[in-house]
Parts: structure tokens; C-alpha cells; sequence
């Protein structure tokens, strides 16, 4: 019997980890086990980069994640106030370590308890060298996700991720575990605070 036919209640995972770590892939993996439906921060910002025709390596222009915001206030009210509660949730995101992180995270956390869904955060790392590897792939590319390798380790060594502060958080370290082994590890943490209701 398929994990979707065994779920008692909804899940509302959140993948974060630094560009490159395989959020996107992992969550879409997920879906597969569960049918939960994916909201990658990529889907985000895709029809502001779309209109620029950015080629994932060039400096955006400033100003570009400011219209971006928009967008993801209108996800996260339609999640909050119209998404169907027995759906569930794949969520992924970079997220540093400042104020505007930490309360999107909370509200995050928020919308998954006003819906009844069982909450997991996940921190996926990567080794940095895969981690690069990872970020000039054609699929991040044609995704216009952040594919220059230099600006990636630049970023990665300037900023401090959030690590939630949070007794459910899992911590999966991607580097030589496929994504679909990582998928199903998440989906049974999901089970098992599920049953512990």
C-alpha cells in the first residue's frame, strides 16, 4: 500500500540548505512517495527572471528579489487560507540566518499548525566540492536557478544558514545518499511524528 494511502494526516515538509544541496530534487522525490505537492522558492521567482531572460549566472539587476516578495505572499496566503488541508506540503528555500528568515520559517511553521499538518524541517547539507558540481547542472540552468559556481561558494562561505531551532529538525547530509533514499528517510520522519501524534 502506497504511503499516500497510509497517511492519516497532512505534512508540511521544509527543505532548506544552501544552492545546490538538492532541495528541488529531493522534494520532488517526496512527492513521489507521498503526492504532496511541491512549492520550490525557484517557482517563486521564476516570472520575475522569466521577464528578464536571465541566463543563472549574471548579476541580477537591483531590486529583482524586492518584486519577488509579492509573489511569495500571495503563495503563502493561498497555502494559509485556500489550500486544501488534506493536501500536503513540500516547501524548499535558502534561508540565512537573520530576522526576515527566521519569521518566515516561523510563519511557515504557523500555516503547517493551523492546518492540522505534521511540521518537519529539514537541513540538507552537501559536501562544498559536490555542492559546486551540483550547480552547473543543465536542469538548474533551463530552472534559471543560480548555476555560477564562484558565486555559490561566495555565498556559501559569506552566509550563515538558519538552523531552525526546532526538536523535530532532521539533518541529512546528501553528499553520497541518492535523492531518493533522502526522500524516503524524510517521508518516514513524517510517519513517525505522524503516529506521535
Amino acid at each position: 500500500m502506497s504511503a499516500v494511502l497510509n497517511r492519516s494526516r497532512s505534512s508540511l515538509i521544509y527543505l532548506l540548505g544552501y544552492p545546490g544541496v538538492g532541495k528541488y530534487t529531493i522534494a520532488n522525490e517526496i512527492a513521489r512517495l507521498n503526492g504532496a505537492v511541491v512549492v520550490d522558492n525557484q517557482l517563486i521567482n521564476l516570472p520575475i527572471l522569466v521577464l528578464l531572460r536571465w541566463d543563472a549566472v549574471s548579476d541580477l539587476p537591483p531590486g529583482t528579489l524586492d518584486r519577488v516578495e509579492p509573489i511569495r505572499e500571495a503563495v503563502l496566503s493561498a497555502l494559509e487560507e485556500i489550500a486544501p488541508p488534506e493536501l500536503s506540503y513540500v516547501l524548499t528555500n535558502v534561508l540565512d540566518d537573520d530576522a526576515e528568515c527566521r519569521a518566515l520559517y516561523e510563519r511557515v511553521q504557523r500555516i503547517a499548525a493551523r492546518g492540522g499538518a505534521v511540521f518537519l524541517p529539514v537541513l540538507l547539507r552537501c559536501d562544498p566540492e559536490e555542492q559546486l558540481r551540483r550547480v552547473t547542472a543543465a536542469d538548474r540552468v533551463a530552472r534559471l536557478k543560480i548555476a555560477d559556481p564562484e558565486k555559490v561558494a561566495a555565498y556559501t562561505r559569506s552566509t550563515q544558514l538558519l538552523v531552525p531551532d526546532d526538536p523535530r529538525l532532521l539533518e541529512l547530509d546528501t553528499t553520497h545518499i541518492d535523492a531518493a533514499d533522502t526522500a524516503a528517510a524524510i517521508v518516514r520522519r513524517v510517519a513517525e511524528l505522524s503516529r506521535a501524534g
